[in-house]
């Protein structure tokens, strides 16, 4: 990631509180049901039946712990274990090494690789029929996140009353330098690239694999993601095009990408040398090298020493916010991970120009995407300033005829439409506004306008397949406790105009999507709304691949993009606003501006 990671610290706190359900306690006079069960190759699996409506089996192991010599490795399928062995999988086992400021009370750990299966409660007979399954990734730079801080009961339990029941799955994946370091070493020592998305895929071979057992329908998967998970879905894609995984061996057949653009200008892939900087300082704090080269020594013995130190001394280097160590590394080097160019995921930095599956897709981004990155106090110099950061640090490496004058001039012409996406205080200063705004739509909205009209139109799509494609904003302002959740490592005395003047900021539509809405002080009508509707068109597209087949009376349809009108589907129910397709038409000069 190109954003600072002091951007992203509260950026990733968002994706857990806003996604977290609020799941119903059985009441006192419910009969308990008995835990489910499912027989696997690897044992039969223990789940929790305590959720009304829901079995949960939570963590599931689908890959042999990367420890040891499989540390940097590429996953080894999970084998261990006997038919007829009892495992338990009713609780969650530990989140990927991380912050551990974020740790939930499950902990941390490199033993990591699980996933989670939640299903319609069954009664303990075989299925009449195999539902269709939501596959999940989640965000976090693809330094953060974990699996348990994604509830899904509620969006179990919903797709079942709607008439529409779905099975979810998500997986845990290896964090930061553990699972996306990149650099030349790990390239000539058997291509050790993106680890992460190699831990996804096998999450989905997983899938493909085992599904039915639970309930599943291995030929009715839809992936969906959101921030990094969103182009970690779109590199999934990518590589199904490039080794044929269509027809039979399809692992998905569907995708949503929720504020992820892979055209993003603040995101490229990274040639392995670039990282070698960082390596080279994470080698010389954890004493496998002495600087200045990582050519001075043996790849073999390099990478032994690597793979021989506790994961804590490596943890410490990468993700401690307040150890020395991580403080040295953010100095010495300016990029962390990221996608590698490997030749097998990705050829090039410009990964969005590969082709990819021509899968049916939805994509969309919120109101407000820039605003998350840039909650600063009020105040011309702190604005000005971080305006010019904006600038100057996310977009100028990446393109560098986006200069500083250039952006604040053209941005600045018209502020009031430009800078302001939503209806905001007309006395504040203009200048949050317009930052805001450029780094919402470098990130995101152009991209965004990138991808559907690739995806929608055999006349732009890489490799000429274009497949059916849906755009969406979502421009729902959520309570504000959303953010106060979302937002809880800041002084309780912080005013609310920080947390409102975020407007509909990134990771808003998480709230909705998962039903943690329905807990949230604050909430209305339309927010609940707005939920019902929203989840009823996930449903849809995981059935029908269509978000145009529910049951919902008093939704407007949801025409596929097509870039000659370039209309997409709001999604807002406040105030007079109600939900419908619209003209994709916020801030287009800028767009214009941008890529020509």
């Amino acid at each position: 990631m190109l954003l600072p990671s002091s951007l992203f610290s509260c950026t990733v706190i968002s994706f857990a509180s806003l996604s977290r359900g609020f799941p119903q306690q059985p009441s006192p006079s419910a009969t308990p049901r008995p835990a489910p069960r499912v027989a696997t190759p690897q044992g039969t699996y223990v789940g929790d039946a305590n959720v009304p409506g829901v079995d949960q089996f939570l963590s599931i192991p689908y890959a042999e712990p990367p420890l040891g010599q499989l540390r940097f490795a590429d996953p080894v399928p999970y084998h261990s274990g006997a038919v007829g062995r009892e495992v338990n999988v009713s609780s969650y086992g530990p989140g990927c090494l991380q912050d551990p400021t974020l740790a939930s009370d499950n902990g941390l750990s490199e033993d990591c690789l699980t996933l989670n299966v939640i299903r319609p409660a069954s009664n303990g007979s075989e299925p009449e029929v195999l539902l269709p399954v939501m596959v999940f990734i989640f965000g976090g730079a693809n330094f953060l996140g974990q699996i348990k801080q994604y509830n899904s009961t509620g969006l179990v339990q919903t797709s079942s009353t709607a008439g529409k029941p779905v099975i979810y799955v998500s997986m845990n994946y290896r964090l930061g330098g553990f699972g996306f370091l990149y650099n030349s070493l790990f390239q000539r020592s058997g291509n050790l690239l993106n680890t992460g998305l190699k831990d996804q895929h096998l999450a989905l071979q997983w899938v493909h694999n085992n599904i039915a057992r639970f309930g599943g329908d291995p030929s009715k998967v839809t992936l969906f993601g959101q921030s990094a998970g969103s182009f970690n879905v779109w590199m999934q894609m990518r590589y199904a095009a490039s080794h044929n995984e269509t027809g039979d061996k399809a692992l998905f057949h569907g995708a949503i990408l929720e504020s992820g653009m892979p055209a993003s200008l603040a995101l490229k892939g990274q040639t392995p040398s670039n990282g070698d900087g960082y390596l080279n300082a994470t080698l010389a704090l954890v004493g496998c090298l002495p600087l200045p080269l990582i050519e001075n020594g043996s790849d073999q013995a390099i990478l032994q020493c690597l793979r021989n130190l506790p994961a804590q001394r490596l943890s410490d280097v990468w993700f401690n916010p307040v150890s020395p160590l991580k403080h040295q590394v953010d100095i010495l080097v300016q990029e962390q991970v990221g996608f590698g160019v490997d030749g097998v995921w990705i050829n090039t930095p410009y990964y969005w120009s590969e082709e990819v599956v021509p899968i049916p897709l939805i994509t969309g981004t919120t109101l407000n995407e820039g605003s998350l990155y840039g909650l600063v106090p009020a105040g011309t110099a702190t604005e000005r300033a971080y305006l010019n950061a904006v600038v100057a640090t996310n977009l100028n490496r990446t393109n560098p005829a986006l200069t500083n004058p250039v952006v604040l001039t053209y941005y600045a012409h018209n502020a009031a439409t430009n800078g302001k996406g939503y209806n905001a205080d007309p006395t504040q200063l203009d200048t949050y506004y317009i930052g805001e705004a450029v780094l919402g739509d470098a990130v995101q909205n152009i991209p965004r306008r990138v991808l559907l009209g690739q995806h929608s139109s055999s006349a732009n799509a890489i490799g000429g397949r274009s497949a059916p494609t849906w755009g969406y904003m979502f421009k729902q302002r959520p309570p504000l406790s959303v953010f106060r959740q979302a937002f809880y490592p800041l002084p309780a005395e912080t005013p609310d105009i920080l947390f409102s003047r975020a407007g509909v900021a990134h990771a808003t539509e998480l709230a909705y999507v998962f039903r943690s809405i329905y807990g949230l002080r604050g909430r209305t009508s339309g927010d609940v709304e707005l939920g019902r509707k929203m989840q009823a068109m996930w449903f849809s597209f995981a059935y029908n691949k269509d978000p145009n087949f529910h049951n919902l009376p008093n939704i407007p349809r949801w025409d596929q993009y097509n870039p000659q009108n370039a209309r997409i589907f709001h999604f807002e129910e406040q105030g007079s606003a109600t939900s419908g397709m619209a003209s994709d038409n916020m801030r287009l000069d800028s767009y214009v501006s941008f890529v020509v």
